[in-house]
């Protein structure tokens, strides 16, 4: 085409349009998500000519959903639809969701966002259902009731009706308590009422059944006992890998045993004796094999995709039926031989659309039949028609169905017509879900959580607004109210309980061992208070400050810490260049904040003699992060200071006779090496680099005696290798008793060996030896050093 190229792109975004030229050119097109589906034209003219090709947009049916896995008090699901065409979308629970939602549907117009909103209240797992288009997806969230309460137990219902009869029915079943359950189903024909119900508690289960019938059972372990009226007495017992089952009855008695990928049956009646009695041996697997007698000798086997059976006693027949699939086409064909003759059947099932199948059956065999039908799924519609057509004597018939659901709603019709007349029947069915009350599931057993109260204090005063949480139990969260309590439900063997203090509330966290449940007393935690310190810096040369005391901190100028109260020592940092006072002291008063100005100057410093010999020596020479160390310096005269880099000063002091000590604990957070500086008053400095070994144990425990009988007592002797607040044993009924210092770092305490703590041993392995957990925490402010041990009995 010759002339200026003009393009009629419609409703496409172009993304390359070639120029005016020879040959063949390329354009190349982006049809925008939204455009609606159809077929469009694009259109080139040039010098009044003009040529045009047909483009079609399919339909697009595109939702981008977001639905969170974790929602308490309110579930927000976003969508957007990415495709071409409206979609009407409708969101509920699944009719077996612990959680219900009452269904809601909206229309979703192209390019359109959404977000909807359910208010939630108890917990639970809730299954969503979201259906669109032909379309329906599940999705999975954990709601969670406050303070990790677990969610109410719920009965999943079921209300039929229909017409003709039965006219209805109910069903009610599940779990009213931890060891307690229901199942109930009512079924009513005209006047006629038929009911069974059956209620669950611990290791018995009691029916009751109109008839009349009732009926006792017990399992505990691999044992299942059941009695019932009319007379039916039933034992079973599920071993590993075995299961074995008896029942007897008036009219006789049936027996079953599996092992090995074996199974044996039998069983014969009473009167007559023994007759009619039966026996089937199968093995399973590939391939299955059986051996019976069920009113005569039968055998048989299959492989995937084959079966043949046989019976040469007391008349012989053989049966076989091959089934399997090709590129989507399923077929089965079955034929028999019996003495009055031969039958052969086969049936083809294929793909017609996308959820839609067609099936095509023949029976040659005493009545001569062709059987055609159809079978669409999609949508939450199920439709399908079934047609027979004699090929001989006998009379055709017509059967169909159409089904819908929708969340908890479904309607189902049937119909059947034959040459001497027809028939329908239409049912109804509602699916709900009732929670049931605490207080009977209290009544009952409870559940598989137990609340905890509990009062937060700090100095001995009420503190609101703290979070509470139980480590490693989903949901376990709960601030506590204006009086400082709160109410947090744990599992029945207890855990760890932690408090954390309100934002900006000068208090350290602290965690507690909870031991098993129910909990008579509240928990109090008295949370550690803390101290903050502001540092100002006046003049020029100020580096920060060194922070000495319960704990070793650096304060940069202007900035601020949050230590333990205390009194602790003040070094200045000035940088190269600058100078400042000595040390000073500081206290530190609980939940208040102490600012502290600091005077730098800049000045000239003396050389210093450097064949002036200097002896270094930590011990121990390699600690770890946290462990209080000791180190001896040689060779300096007159005031000496030793700094932590950025770590925090330790001390200041004099040389005299050759030899000074400084004790300094490494910073919890320090890691490879640590590097130090020596500043001497005469402008002497050097650097130094301790190397830390990071997997060397600050507790060293031992027991006294290492192997104990009942009633022994025990001495637990711990030795710690930093500062420590506090030391305690932990035992595994769930109290914590505390260490007494007995020497330089060194703790002790003595426990006996009582029936509590003995029926708590575990087995050692496949030996019968037992032992007893134990684990010793030693604390200093926020940080926590824990080991297990283990102590033999005897």
């Amino acid at each position: 085409m010759e002339g200026t190229l003009t393009w009629e792109t419609g409703p496409f975004r172009a993304l390359l349009l070639p120029e005016v030229g020879e040959g063949l050119a390329l354009a190349v097109l982006e049809a925008p998500p939204t455009v609606p589906p159809g077929v469009y034209s694009v259109c080139v003219g040039a010098g009044g000519s003009t040529l045009c090709q047909t483009v079609e947009v399919r339909k697009a049916e595109h939702l981008l959903l977001g639905v969170p896995p974790r929602a308490q008090g309110t579930l927000s699901v976003s969508l957007a639809n990415r495709g071409n065409v409206p979609l009407r979308v409708s969101l509920g629970s699944a009719p077996e969701s612990q959680v219900f939602l009452p269904p809601k549907g909206l229309d979703l117009p192209p390019g359109e966002e959404r977000t909807v909103d359910f208010p939630l209240g108890e917990g639970g797992t809730l299954l969503l259902l979201v259906a669109y288009g032909e379309r329906q997806e599940r999705y999975r969230v954990q709601v969670e009731g406050p303070g990790g309460s677990p969610p109410p137990y719920r009965l999943r219902g079921r209300v039929a009706l229909a017409h003709p009869g039965p006219y209805g029915s109910l069903t009610l079943e599940g779990p009213l308590a931890r060891e307690a359950g229901l199942a109930l189903r009512l079924e009513g024909e005209g006047m006629r009422l038929v009911g069974n119900l059956r209620l669950d508690l611990g290791p018995w289960g009691v029916s009751l059944g109109t008839g009349p019938r009732f009926g006792l059972s017990y399992g505990e372990g691999p044992w299942h006992l059941a009695l019932a009226y009319p007379p039916h007495l039933a034992g079973e017992w599920r071993g590993e890998g075995e299961h074995g089952r008896l029942e007897v009855s008036a009219g006789g008695f049936r027996f079953a045993y599996a092992a090995l990928g074996l199974t044996v049956q039998g069983g014969c009646g009473f009167s007559p004796p023994c007759a009619p009695p039966f026996f089937r041996l199968e093995r399973w697997g590939e391939p299955a094999l059986f051996l019976a007698w069920e009113g005569g000798l039968r055998l048989g086997g299959s492989l995937p995709g084959l079966s043949l059976e046989a019976s040469p006693y007391p008349y012989p027949w053989l049966r076989g039926a091959h089934w399997g699939s090709l590129e989507g086409v399923v077929y089965r064909v079955e034929g028999a031989l019996e003495p009055r003759g031969g039958t052969l059947s086969g049936s083809l099932s294929f793909p017609l659309a996308p959820g839609t199948r067609g099936r095509l059956g023949v029976d040659w065999g005493e009545k001569k039949a062709l059987g055609v039908g159809l079978d669409h799924r999609g949508g939450g519609v199920d439709l399908w028609l079934q047609g027979r057509l004699p090929l001989g004597e006998g009379e055709g018939s017509l059967t169909g169905g159409l089904g819908w659901e929708e969340g908890p709603y479904g309607l189902r019709l049937e119909g059947f017509w034959t040459p001497g007349g027809g028939g329908l029947r239409l049912e109804g069915r509602y699916a709900f879900s009732l929670g049931v009350p605490p207080e009977v599931s209290w009544a009952l057993g409870g559940y598989d959580r137990l609340p905890l109260e509990g009062e937060v204090r700090l100095l001995g005063r009420p503190l609101a607004s703290s979070r509470v949480v139980a480590r490693g139990v989903e949901g376990a969260l709960a601030v506590s109210d204006a009086q400082g309590r709160f109410r947090i439900f744990l599992p029945r063997q207890g855990g760890k309980v932690e408090v954390l203090p309100p934002p900006n509330t000068l208090a350290f966290p602290s965690q507690v061992e909870v031991g098993p449940g129910p909990w008579e007393s509240p928990l109090s935690v008295e949370l550690p208070p803390a101290s903050r310190i502001r540092l100002i810096c006046m003049g020029q040369g100020g580096k920060g400050a060194y922070l000495w005391g319960g704990v070793t901190a650096y304060v940069a100028c202007g900035g601020q810490a949050v230590v333990p109260p205390g009194v602790y020592r003040l070094l200045p940092d000035a940088l190269p260049e600058g100078e400042a006072e000595g040390a000073l002291e500081v206290p530190l008063h609980p939940l208040e904040e102490t600012p502290v100005t600091l005077s730098f100057r800049q000045g000239p410093k003396e050389a210093v003699d450097e064949a002036t010999p200097i002896g270094v020596r930590f011990f121990p020479p390699r600690p770890a992060p946290g462990e209080e160390v000791r180190l001896e310096v040689q060779g300096v005269k007159g005031k000496l200071w030793l700094s932590l880099g950025e770590g925090g000063v330790v001390e200041e002091g004099v040389v005299r006779e050759g030899a000074h000590t400084f004790t300094f604990q490494v910073p919890w957070e320090a890691q490879g090496t640590l590097a130090l500086r020596l500043r001497g008053e005469l402008g002497f400095s050097r650097d130094l680099l301790l190397p830390l070994d990071e997997g060397r144990e600050l507790l060293e425990i031992s027991l006294t005696p290492p192997r104990a009988s009942p009633k022994e007592v025990v001495k637990v002797t711990a030795r710690v290798r930093f500062p420590a607040e506090g030391v305690f044993l932990l035992l595994p009924t769930g109290e914590a008793l505390a260490l007494a210092p007995i020497g330089d770092r060194v703790y002790r305490r003595e426990f006996v060996l009582d029936d509590a703590l003995v029926r708590l041993a575990e087995p050692l392995g496949p030996s019968l030896a037992k032992g007893l957990r134990l684990e010793v925490v030693a604390r200093q402010g926020d940080r926590e050093v824990r080991k297990g041990l283990r102590l033999l009995l005897r």
